[in-house]
């Protein structure tokens, strides 16, 4: 059975991002902002939790939407 254990929680500019580690399948981040809430979880699998954390930090940052 997965589970998910989270790491890092990013926020900023209305924005939200939790880094998250899947005990099957690996990095996960789930985004969301504080108008429409939850955006979606993006499956970073076969990367590394550096950058998991860049994907996280650049959707608060506004480098990139949903």
């Amino acid at each position: 059975m997965s589970m998910r254990k989270l790491l890092h929680q990013y926020h900023g500019n209305d924005r939200f991002a939790r880094v998250y580690y899947n005990t099957e399948q690996g990095y996960e981040v789930d985004l969301s902002d504080s108008v429409r809430g939850f955006l979606e979880t993006r499956k970073l699998y076969g990367h590394s939790e550096s950058y998991a954390e860049d994907c996280a930090e650049n959707f608060v940052l506004g480098v990139f939407d949903v």
